[in-house]
């Protein structure tokens, strides 16, 4: 946890702060949001040429990252409309050909690691199967730049798929969010704008801060056995989270949940562990 708070610090000292030509109001554009606070906040004032140059760095970076770099027709593309030149691809086109068939490994990967839970051998390892979901994913976010999308959109489309591949377990989680935010480093923010975004991101407990769909459920499993070791039952922890059962809690100590939705995680970090002993425990 030090760690990454240290990270987030370290990026966040290249945002510039307030500066007094700023105006009171936020730019007058679409702002697109993720639901991170201080990712919200950077992208609001970032203003559009900003916005394109992060467009490009990351862009560069996803197609590295997933190979698709290695399709000169696609890296071309990319090239051209990153300059400022978008042009939308035709279905027959080479650039258009190989987005359709990257679509369609996608779908097929995904079902395969799908069925791998009903014991179903896919074709190739697991990883591969991962990789090309990756690689489907980032095909679509290479076409919003094909298509002339706003940055911010694409921006925000591309976090989001940081965020599920988090989910997935497919990288260390919110590994990729202090490079975002080194990115946007030369983004003028009001000050006290990007100290609440700052604050409101660390009132998030850390297992579920930032992340979306599932996460791994031993940090909420710890957080219910202190709950019951300060003499808390499991029917009290169901009343006070207001969301999950106790069917839910049993399945969570027993160890049959490897992984739990956040949302059913935010609702018990949120109850607190009682620093008072349990009745009957000697002082």
């Amino acid at each position: 946890m030090t760690r990454r708070l240290a990270a987030l610090a370290t990026a966040l000292a290249g945002v510039v702060t307030l500066a007094s030509s700023l105006s009171a109001n936020a730019p007058a554009r679409q702002v697109y949001r993720i639901g991170d606070p201080v990712i919200d906040v950077l992208l609001k004032w970032c203003d559009p040429q900003a916005l394109a140059a992060v467009t490009a760095i990351r862009m560069r970076r996803l197609m590295a990252a997933t190979g698709l770099d290695a399709y000169p027709e696609l890296a071309e593309a990319a090239e051209t409309a990153l300059a400022g030149e978008p042009r939308q691809p035709t279905d027959d086109s080479p650039v258009g050909r190989s987005l359709r068939q990257l679509a369609q490994d996608r779908v097929e990967a995904e079902q395969y690691l799908a069925s791998l839970v009903n014991g179903v051998r896919p074709p190739v390892p697991a990883a591969e199967l991962r990789r090309r979901v990756r690689r489907g994913d980032a095909a679509a976010l290479l076409r919003f730049v094909l298509d002339g999308r706003p940055a911010a959109q694409l921006l925000a489309g591309e976090f989001q798929k940081q965020r599920i591949w988090d989910s997935k377990g497919w990288q260390e989680p919110l590994a990729w969010r202090a490079q975002a935010i080194a990115d946007f480093g030369d983004v003028k923010v009001p000050a006290a704008e990007l100290r609440a975004a700052e604050e409101a991101w660390l009132a998030v407990p850390e297992p579920v801060r930032g992340r979306v769909a599932l996460i791994d459920a031993a940090p909420v499993r710890a957080h219910v056995n202190a709950l019951i070791a300060s003499g808390m039952d499991d029917r009290r922890i169901a009343e006070l989270s207001g969301r999950v059962t106790t069917g839910f809690i049993d399945l969570l100590l027993h160890g049959s949940c490897t992984q739990v939705s956040v949302t059913n995680a935010r609702s018990v970090l949120a109850i607190p562990v009682s620093d008072d002993p349990p009745p009957g425990d000697d002082d």
